[in-house]
């Protein structure tokens, strides 16, 4: 019963399955059997049974096995599942580094696993520098919803807090990150979330605006690696920007991204191609995530 415990896909809640209706009736047929055991007359024949120590031995060993291969087969094996719960252990125990290893194996488009790992990257300060390093999937899973997105055992509230606003209505977290903008409650780990929001929406021009705010931009200042991506990418595709910002590095990482992207004709290869080398980026997240 314990070890196949779940997450309901409906409600996002703990759920037991059948077990808490199983679970009773085996107690109380283990009693029963105790009890009817204890009264055949089967106990007086155990010390004939139990006087070779070998025989012994090898009757314990079978029943450790059969108890092991029971909550092998019945329990829970949804690795995801497994790699939340440990992730957010490390939350609690404040070490970002071993849930984000703990996340990184994953390439899936888990809601819940890429808002962890939005969330201990920037604990670390580091969302807008490795954010697509990582399996994340898109605004809607930066934050808990209430519902299929949420926290097992971290509290949900310290987040909040951490961002620097926490109200008792539920808001997704689309809803949550333009009520900060609205009433102009950003702190810093708050803009990143809003920018890293306009870059998962591909929103380049409302991503410069809110830049502007948020970060000193200049030729001299070295921004986050995936804003410097973002600004190039901006450049690139407007005639008449709103700043002007040049990086030289970024620029010809650019230019080798689309050399590689013209060099396929078949568009599968190009994607695995590009994938491989600039799947990190947001270029990449830009072109070819859905």
């Amino acid at each position: 019963m314990l070890t196949n415990i779940g997450v309901s896909p409906d409600s996002g809640t703990l759920a037991f399955g059948v077990w808490r209706y199983i679970a009773p009736v085996l107690i109380v047929v283990f009693f029963l059997i105790v009890f009817g055991v204890n009264n055949s007359g089967v106990l007086d024949s155990l010390p004939r049974v139990w006087s070779n120590p070998i025989r012994e031995l090898w009757l314990n060993l079978l029943i450790l096995t059969i108890l092991m291969l029971t909550i092998c087969f019945v329990s829970n094996d949804d690795k995801y599942f497994h790699a939340r719960i440990h992730a957010e252990q490390c939350l609690l125990d404040g070490d970002y580094d071993a849930a984000l290893k703990t996340l990184r194996r994953y390439d899936v488009s888990d809601r819940n696993i890429s808002m962890l790992a939005t969330y201990a990257l920037a604990k670390k300060g580091e969302l807008a520098e490795h954010m697509f390093d990582y399996p994340v999937v898109g605004v809607d899973a930066m934050l808990p919803n209430g519902k299929d997105i949420k926290f097992e055992l971290y509290p949900e509230y310290q987040l909040y807090v951490y961002l620097g606003g926490r109200y008792k209505q539920t808001m997704n977290a689309r809803q949550y990150i333009n009520f900060q903008r609205r009433i102009n409650r950003v702190n810093k780990p708050m803009a990143d979330y809003v920018l890293c929001a306009h870059l998962f929406d591909r929103n380049l021009d409302a991503f410069v605006a809110d830049l502007k705010k948020y970060y000193e931009v200049n030729d001299s200042v070295t921004l986050p690696r995936h804003y410097r991506e973002a600004l190039t990418l901006y450049m690139h595709t407007h005639t008449a920007p709103a700043i002007i910002y040049k990086d030289n590095v970024g620029a010809t990482d650019y230019e080798d991204y689309q050399l590689l992207e013209r060099k396929f004709d078949n568009e599968h290869d190009k994607k695995n191609a590009l994938r491989c080398m600039f799947g990190n980026t947001y270029w990449y997240y830009y072109d070819y995530q859905k």
